[in-house]
């Protein structure tokens, strides 16, 4: 019995020692960057045939609420359409890169750039009143935390890729 309240004595010492040596351990430093990110939903389009596309638009209709992306010839190449709703539609080439070395495919997609996380989705590109294409997304969207697990921000994006005609 005085073996039992010994030993007991003993283990309440050694736990009461590590909890208090734990307590003056130092905090785990968090090294955080400072980068932004925002919630964004990108969708990237891609024709068939490669090639940019020649007076077409985009509909994009989010959440029900419809925004039309028109052709807008004066703002050049890396932007030639005029969208709606803080909407942004780019045009690049297509890059193939092995490591730091980048080519151009000569292949040409927009990207759909959506400044908010919506649940559904439904694009289509028109050439006239021709349909060329029209795709309904349903996003699940991926928590980014751009300075590191721990850090803030933390943002919900989600991308997807589409080849239309």
């Amino acid at each position: 019995m005085v073996a039992a309240g010994l030993f007991t004595a003993i283990l309440a010492a050694f736990f009461s020692a590590v909890a208090g040596s734990a307590a003056l351990a130092p905090a785990i430093e968090r090294h955080c960057t400072k980068m932004d990110c925002a919630d964004q939903l990108t969708i990237r389009l891609r024709s068939s045939d490669g090639q940019p596309p020649r007076d077409v638009e985009i509909e994009i209709e989010i959440d029900g609420k419809t925004v039309t992306c028109k052709p807008n010839p004066s703002a050049g190449q890396t932007n030639p359409f005029q969208c709606e709703q803080n909407v942004i539609v780019t045009h690049q080439e297509i890059q193939r890169c092995r490591g730091a070395d980048c080519r151009g495919t000569g292949s040409f997609e927009q990207s759909i750039e959506i400044p908010s996380t919506p649940r559904r989705v439904r694009v289509r590109v028109k050439h006239g009143e021709r349909v060329l294409g029209a795709k309904t997304f349903v996003s699940q969207y991926a928590r980014v935390h751009p300075n590191g697990p721990g850090c803030a921000p933390v943002c919900r994006q989600a991308k997807r890729t589409w080849r239309y005609r």
